[in-house]
């Protein structure tokens, strides 16, 4: 049992090792010269009721792993399970055992909603398809998501273009929570609102997930929301997690220089404290170098970086480091 559990029962999602791996192909007659390592061995946890954060720079893989655990991807290794039950088989979801009981909610509110249907054939189409109601109770069940995520069962006729942003991504929660998972994915939900929007949305499910008893996966940028919000925290680049832990001990002291810059990077109100960039090319997942991932970029890099480095517990925590720092700088 890892050092990250936060309690003695079966985690909702567990993943160990997995991996999702996109070929590159190349000539006239496609074959694979080599594979975009998007997600690479990648171990975590979800316990119940809990928020966790996933963070790190765009293109780190973050959504590609919140596609898999939701079943949009495939995987091509490693072992996931829901509720200490395996839900692979021949890398395939096993529906018999996740079924709906995680769903994600996406980045855009404008292209997740199908602009030729209503809210009503929106909502009810999975509903009816996974038999969670029939014909005759399906217009109230609609109407009752809408008013647990603040809208009024009249908007149910009307189409996607009548909404603002926020609205839409209402919309979008209440399709997710009407499928009665245990776990929600959200993926950068916030990111393309308004601030003053932000706020409403992220009290929204904060109040879900009192209410029904959910867990959180937050996939975000943001490292403010990811503090204030979250129970625990994954670090991520170039498809591996590199360093979790709890969030609060995670961000005011980073053992992992790729973390530490991270946190660097934020602006504050201090300007004595200017935000410090990371320097350094991303390396290309189809051209990445031997061992670290993260060599080319360290301030602390060595000769052992030439290895692949282990992930091992330190403060409790784990971190994917030949040289972590010990302190806070």
């Amino acid at each position: 049992m890892s050092l990250l559990a936060n309690n003695s029962s079966n985690p909702i999602v567990e993943v160990r090792d997995l991996q999702t791996w996109f070929p590159v192909k190349t000539g006239l007659l496609g074959r694979t010269r080599d594979h975009i390592k998007a997600v690479d061995k990648v171990s975590l946890q979800v316990y119940t009721g809990e928020i966790v954060a996933l963070v790190g720079e765009s293109g780190c893989g973050k959504s590609t792993l919140g596609n898999c655990l939701a079943g949009l991807l495939p995987i091509q290794g490693g072992e996931l399970s829901f509720r200490g039950q395996s839900a692979i088989k021949n890398n395939q979801l096993r529906r018999d055992v996740f079924q709906n009981k995680v769903q994600v909610i996406f980045q855009d509110p404008y292209s997740c909603l199908n602009p030729k249907h209503t809210v009503f054939e929106i909502l009810s189409f999975p509903l009816l398809y996974h038999k969670i109601c029939d014909s005759k109770n399906v217009s109230d069940y609609i109407a009752s998501l809408l008013e647990q995520v603040g809208m009024s069962p009249e908007y149910m006729n009307r189409y996607p273009h009548s909404f603002s942003g926020g609205q839409r991504q209402r919309i979008s929660i209440a399709r997710a929570i009407g499928m009665k998972p245990e776990l929600m994915i959200c993926d950068e939900i916030v990111s393309s609102l308004d601030v003053s929007i932000q706020a409403q949305i992220v009290e929204l499910l904060l109040e879900l997930r009192e209410k029904l008893g959910l867990a959180l996966l937050f996939i975000a940028h943001d490292l403010s929301l990811v503090r204030s919000l979250s129970d625990r925290l994954y670090v991520m680049y170039l498809g591996k997690i590199v360093e979790s832990g709890k969030t609060a001990e995670v961000l005011s002291n980073p053992m992992h220089p790729y973390t530490r810059a991270l946190v660097q990077s934020v602006p504050t109100l201090d300007r004595s404290r200017p935000p410090i960039i990371l320097q350094g090319e991303v390396p290309s997942f189809s051209n990445m170098p031997k061992g670290c991932s993260f060599q080319n970029r360290c301030p602390n890099r060595s000769d052992q970086c030439l290895g692949e480095p282990q992930i091992s517990q330190a403060e409790n925590r784990e971190i994917r480091c030949f040289h972590p720092v010990n302190h806070q700088s």
